[in-house]
């Protein structure tokens, strides 16, 4: 917990100091707050005056003192925490959504995204437990959907995964990149298929608290893992790695990189002890984390 409320403090330091949208008069429509930009008429959705409550739909344009702005941007943690929020639509003329725009809004169910939309911020849906469906609208060039998933549009990349999506998720060929937290805190994921990938990098916390994840395989492809991906992943027995990875490997369930690192024991191990093999030099950061093992032991 006390983590997470740090990485919130940097983002909202970070943003106050690179947000991409700019601030200016505020005014306050339908519960909506917007900072206006009289330079070049446009307008950021900057917060919330109360709960918002079932659908909402953004508008387009706002207008003050008898002049219309375009809505291009929804600042940071605009719509966070919005208890009673079920539907969110994005209108046409936005073309960023900032971090944590929408985070801990736990009755968020569907997302519809803008066709203008060229920029979405990190853990832009964090926390919103109920979020099941995004919709991106005809004509975007940046983004889509297939399965119900958020990729880049040339689907390269994976980017977001619903934190209320269940079952099996199966990545398709071309993908390249798995964004950091990408599946973060997909409890109801059973099982995911990396096995006709093409993944190069598996992002930070990818797989944060997939809490229902048993078992995953990681492509000959990988050449990079980020920190933590698999961190209270509690379920998980064992990480296996496909045979010819040239940087990953696995040795009774435990993911390795080269023969001197040990990356990460998956937390739900069985085993009354764990053996670290010779060679190895260094440990990586919460590398047994959550696990119950009696003992470890060290090379010597």
């Amino acid at each position: 917990m006390i983590k997470h409320i740090h990485k919130q403090l940097f983002l909202l330091f970070i943003m106050a100091l690179t947000s991409v949208c700019v601030m200016g008069q505020e005014i306050t429509l339908d519960n909506i707050i917007y900072s206006l930009n009289s330079d070049d008429k446009t307008a950021t959705v900057i917060g919330r005056d109360g709960d918002l409550t079932g659908e909402v739909k953004i508008p387009a344009t706002v207008s003050s003192d008898g002049v219309d702005y375009t809505v291009t941007c929804i600042g940071d943690y605009a719509f966070s925490s919005c208890e009673n929020l079920t539907s969110i639509t994005v209108p046409d003329g936005v073309t960023s959504i900032n971090s944590c725009a929408f985070a801990w809004s736990p009755n968020l169910s569907s997302v519809t995204l803008s066709a203008s939309l060229t920029d979405l911020g990190e853990t832009v849906f964090q926390y919103c437990w109920n979020l099941t469906e995004i919709i991106v609208e005809e004509g975007n060039t940046i983004f889509t959907v297939t399965d119900g998933v958020l990729y880049n549009n040339s689907e390269s990349a994976l980017i977001f995964c619903p934190i209320g999506k269940t079952g099996a998720v199966t990545i398709p060929s071309g993908i390249t990149t798995i964004a950091s937290y990408a599946f973060e805190n997909c409890s109801g994921l059973t099982s995911l298929d990396m096995t006709n990938s093409s993944i190069v990098t598996i992002g930070d916390y990818a797989f944060q608290d997939c809490s229902s994840l048993t078992t995953i395989e990681i492509p000959a492809s990988v050449e990079s893992i980020g920190v933590n991906p698999f961190s209270g992943c509690n379920s998980l027995t064992a990480i296996t790695v496909a045979a010819g990875n040239q940087y990953y490997s696995s040795e009774d369930g435990i993911l390795f990189k080269g023969e001197t690192v040990l990356v990460c024991c998956p937390s739900g191990k069985s085993a009354e002890s764990v053996n670290v093999p010779d060679g190895i030099l260094e440990i990586g950061d919460n590398a047994f984390r959550h696990c119950s093992f009696s003992s470890i032991t060290l090379p010597s």
